[in-house]
């Protein structure tokens, strides 16, 4: 069945068409095409902005509970359809989202790492080359000889206690004093263990001369 839109004047399915109620569908459909209703609506909020939004804030605050009722219903009463049609938009936007965000990852280091020190160290991009400068361009452990590089950064070390930041290391060392959970008991005894004793090829413990 078909039906005419006042508005275009071009004939329609009735499915182009809303109903005048909702509860009430013997009432029948609206004289104009959901087409042409969306575009007057456009045209009218365009045109009533500050109104429109001053009108909604207010019957906001005066229907605050029974909108949040209704929006608790409405979710119990739909939730497997809402859910459903979350993970099919994500489904068709997870592969865009991800080639933008590498995109933006690899045009924009610099404010990437600045985010990163931002929001897990408090501190900036400049306090960080500033640490750089300070330790001569290298690891902060003195024995280790790495060097700050494009390809090789220097980690934030940090007292996991406090949250206060202590340096700067390499990957390794980064690393080691993490899994030695910073007792400093346990990477003497570790040296002196490696000192002491390594194993050759064949696992003969040979003796290390001490210089």
């Amino acid at each position: 069945m078909n039906k005419t839109c006042t508005k275009c004047g071009e004939t329609k399915p009735l499915g182009c068409f809303s109903l005048k109620s909702i509860d009430n569908p013997n009432r029948g459909y609206l004289p104009e095409c959901r087409e042409c209703k969306r575009k007057r609506n456009s045209e009218y909020d365009a045109r009533n902005r500050d109104k429109r939004i001053k009108y909604a804030r207010e019957y906001h605050a005066r229907n605050r509970d029974k909108l949040k009722e209704y929006g608790k219903k409405y979710w119990n009463a739909h939730r497997e359809e809402q859910n459903k049609k979350a993970r099919e938009r994500w489904s068709e936007r997870k592969k865009a989202y991800s080639e933008t965000k590498k995109e933006w990852r690899e045009n924009n280091p610099k404010k990437r790492m600045g985010y990163r020190l931002s929001h897990d160290y408090e501190m900036t991009l400049e306090d960080y080359n500033g640490l750089i400068f300070k330790q001569g361009g290298k690891c902060a452990n003195k024995l280790c000889d790495q060097e700050h590089s494009d390809k090789t950064k220097l980690h934030v070390d940090h007292d996991h206690k406090t949250g206060l930041v202590r340096g700067l290391l390499c990957r390794n060392c980064n690393t080691a004093l993490g899994m030695a959970k910073d007792n400093a008991n346990r990477l003497l005894g570790l040296a002196a263990y490696l000192t002491d004793n390594i194993l050759s090829d064949v696992g003969e413990v040979k003796e290390v001369a001490n210089d």
